[in-house]
C-alpha cells in the first residue's frame, strides 16, 4: 500500500467515524443492516462521497477521489465524545 492509498483509507475512516460507523465494520455491505438510524447515517455518507444506489465505485484519479472525500468530511460535523 503506497501513501496515496494509505491517505484515502484514512479519510475512509475518519468520514465513517463522523457517522458513528466504526472502521472495524466498514465495508460496502451496509454493515448496520436492522437498525434504521444506522443504516439511514451510512446511506447519508455514501451519498455525500457519491455513491448512490446507482453505483457502487467511486472512480477517479487519486486526486478526485480525495478530494471528494474531502468535500464529504468538509459538510459532516465531528462526532461529539461523550464524557
Amino acid at each position: 500500500m503506497d501513501n496515496v492509498q494509505i491517505a484515502i483509507l484514512t479519510k475512509v475512516n475518519e468520514l465513517a467515524a463522523r457517522f458513528g460507523i466504526q472502521a472495524t465494520v466498514l465495508r460496502y455491505e451496509v454493515p448496520v443492516s436492522g437498525e434504521p438510524a444506522k443504516v439511514a447515517r451510512f446511506e447519508k455518507m455514501l451519498d455525500l462521497v457519491g455513491l448512490g444506489e446507482a453505483t457502487h465505485d467511486l472512480k477517479g484519479t487519486d486526486a478526485q477521489i480525495i478530494d471528494a472525500l474531502d468535500n464529504a468530511i468538509r459538510l459532516t460535523p465531528k462526532q461529539r465524545t461523550r464524557l
